[in-house]
């Protein structure tokens, strides 16, 4: 058993020493698994100081995928969006991309699919329904070795929604609204 383990961690050791001789300028390391987390916020222009719209929502997005390049990796994105009439949970196909092969350098994100509503919070007379996402963003991303970088990006997301809850003067009518988002998304984040 001691023979294995030894053997184990020689194997193991041997493999990190191979892929740290291939990192390149900017210490990622070229076709390999890639993630983040980023969390913030989604802004509005609310000009019409609606009261059933938030100015701000808080934003969740993990991403996990393969870098091909350092300025492509493919991947998917699972989040979660705080919208006033909604819990939107967006499950998307992500694009990641490095600009530059340096410490600081600029990167783009695209993450489009669609949005579903199974952790929003309803009640049993209202009915919430998913739409479609698109979110593109760019940003700044600074390594700090080890193949981990901090991100700070600028996006802008659209997402639709339906909510559909009863009248309260006639229960066996319905309102139906059709939501479209549409936020200005700022971020800051972990990449590895």
């Amino acid at each position: 058993m001691k023979k294995s383990l030894i053997a184990l961690f020689l194997l193991l050791w041997v493999f990190s020493r191979v892929q740290a001789q291939e990192k390149n300028a900017a210490g990622t390391f070229p076709g390999r698994y890639q993630g983040g987390i980023e969390v913030g916020y989604l802004y509005q222009d609310n000009k019409d100081n609606a009261p059933s719209t938030a100015d701000t929502s808080p934003t969740l997005t993990v991403f996990n995928g393969y870098r091909f390049h350092r300025l492509f990796s493919l991947g998917a994105t699972l989040g979660l969006d705080f919208y006033n009439q909604v819990l939107v949970t967006p499950i998307a196909l992500g694009l990641r991309g490095t600009l530059l092969n340096t410490r600081v350098s600029p990167f783009y994100s695209l993450d489009a699919g669609y949005g579903t509503t199974f952790l929003s919070d309803e009640s049993d007379q209202r009915e919430n329904k998913g739409g479609w996402m698109f979110n593109p963003a760019l940003g700044l991303r600074v390594a700090s070795g080890n193949n981990t970088a901090f991100a700070f990006s600028l996006g802008y997301k659209l997402q639709r929604a339906t909510t559909k809850e009863p009248l309260l003067w006639n229960r066996n009518s319905f309102i139906t609204e059709e939501h479209s988002f549409k936020r200005l998304s700022a971020r800051i984040g972990f990449m590895f």
